[in-house]
């Protein structure tokens, strides 16, 4: 279970990387397979 967190943490890791850089966050999402909940409470 532990890499599955570790895995996770990466994706919204690049993701606030990638909101950050005014990625549209709908690439974000195809990308990262995060949904976009969970990349809204990122930021």
């Amino acid at each position: 279970m532990e890499k599955r967190s570790d895995l996770k943490n990466g994706k919204k890791e690049i993701a606030k990387k990638l909101l950050n850089k005014g990625i549209d966050i709908n690439i974000i999402i195809e990308t990262t397979g995060l949904s976009e909940e969970e990349i809204k409470k990122i930021n």
